[in-house]
């Protein structure tokens, strides 16, 4: 039992190191990841060593007869544990590839290589719009952030949400981490706010063809800061569209104007008390012309049955008598 475990441990080496008997372990990089533009240094360390070389991606490594007959020729006496090569300025054209390393011991040599990638990482990274890449060389990964790096210089800003921020890339590093959309309303502090009035609006509407119509948002006076106010057009048919921004809205009425018109207003972009109201549009009815001509009515005659000799009918000729046929 004990001669079958060692051969099977034997055979488990060999498969390992493909057939090669290995004289020495090499530590080298197995992934480097470089920016493009920087330097790198490739390192390569291995005990017992008596020589050592790094051979770049654009360079022949020797076969492995070279390899032995160099062996051979080395003197034993002479021991080296690292041995590394630098590299500036690094492109993708001369020093993206694979680099080999081979360390010649006394009873032999080992091979080892490690793969360098020279790439913006941040190339390809799918981070949204307002977030920041960090790449990290170290792993070869990157992170999507919200840190701007923002300098601690005061100089405030007050945004249309009435918030304010130490500087305007602070106002914009806060946009990212909420992801609330902001814009700077007036530099400086923010003024003292002043509540707008505005009234309530939900209406049927109508019109003749070809009629001037102007609809009132609602808003009756602002505020401060100013209220934002949004017009959308929700037609009958189609998409809706997005209407000017003012107080008031003017159109002459035709087909595509019937639908429902609704505004929006906002102060301090605060959405849970924006107020909605509502328009909506139809056509006038046309008016009828009544004929003054009074409508054909029946003679008696017309109501007589054509036989009056049949038993059962009544003519009543005046009040208080009838004629029996």
């Amino acid at each position: 039992m004990r001669a079958l475990f060692s051969i099977a441990l034997f055979t488990l080496i060999a498969s390992l190191t493909n057939g090669e008997e290995v004289y020495g372990k090499i530590d080298i990089c197995y992934i480097k990841y470089v920016e493009p533009g920087e330097d790198f240094k490739i390192e390569c360390r291995s005990d017992e060593a008596v020589a050592a070389r790094i051979y770049t991606p654009h360079e022949r490594v020797p076969t492995e007869d070279e390899l032995m007959a160099r062996n051979k020729a080395l003197q034993s006496d002479v021991e080296t544990t690292v041995t590394f090569n630098e590299y500036q300025d690094a492109t993708f054209e001369e020093h993206d590839g694979y680099y080999t390393c081979v360390v010649h011991h006394e009873q032999g040599y080992s091979t080892d290589v490690c793969r360098v990638v020279v790439k913006d990482l941040c190339e390809d990274a799918e981070c949204d719009e307002v977030e920041v890449c960090e790449p990290d060389y170290a792993t070869g990964t990157i992170q999507c952030t919200c840190e701007y790096g923002c300098p601690f210089d005061m100089a405030p800003v007050c945004d249309n949400r009435c918030k304010l921020h130490w500087n305007e890339c602070a106002m914009h590093e806060q946009t990212c981490v909420d992801g609330l959309e902001r814009e700077i309303a007036n530099q400086g502090f923010c003024p003292n706010r002043v509540h707008p009035e505005i009234r309530e609006i939900d209406q049927d509407i109508s019109a003749e063809l070809g009629d001037k119509v102007i609809l009132s948002s609602g808003l009756i006076e602002d505020g401060t800061p100013m209220v934002t106010i949004q017009w959308v057009f929700y037609p009958e048919n189609g998409s809706p569209t997005y209407l000017s921004a003012s107080n008031e809205y003017e159109f002459t009425a035709t087909e595509g104007s019937v639908g429902t018109y609704r505004i929006t207003l906002m102060q301090c972009m605060e959405e849970d008390k924006a107020v909605h109201n509502e328009y909506r549009f139809r056509f006038t009815l046309p008016f009828t012309t009544i004929d003054p001509t009074p409508p054909h009515r029946p003679t008696s005659s017309q109501f007589l049955p054509d036989d009056l000799t049949s038993p059962g009918y009544t003519c009543s000729a005046f009040p208080g008598g009838v004629i029996d046929d």
